[in-house]
C-alpha cells in the first residue's frame, strides 16, 4: 500500500473516531465515553499515522479494544 493510500486509510479511521465522539456527545447515557473517542482519533492522527509512513508493504492489523 502506497504512503497516500495509507494516508486517507488513517484519516478516514481519525473521521469515524470523531464522527462516534460528536455522537457520544448528544446522547447525554454516552457522554462520558466522547472523551475517549477523541483520544483514539488523536492516537490515530498522532502516533499510528506517523509511524506507519515509510514502513514496508505489509499488513497492518489495529486493534480496538474496549467496552
Amino acid at each position: 500500500m502506497d504512503s497516500a493510500a495509507l494516508r486517507l486509510h488513517t484519516a478516514a479511521l481519525a473521521d469515524d473516531f470523531a464522527w462516534l465522539e460528536q455522537h457520544c456527545r448528544n446522547r447525554p447515557a454516552l457522554a462520558e465515553r466522547a472523551g475517549e473517542l477523541r483520544l483514539a482519533a488523536a492516537l490515530v492522527r498522532n502516533v499510528i499515522a506517523p509511524s506507519i509512513e515509510g514502513q514496508p508493504d505489509v499488513p497492518l492489523h489495529v486493534v480496538v479494544v474496549g467496552g
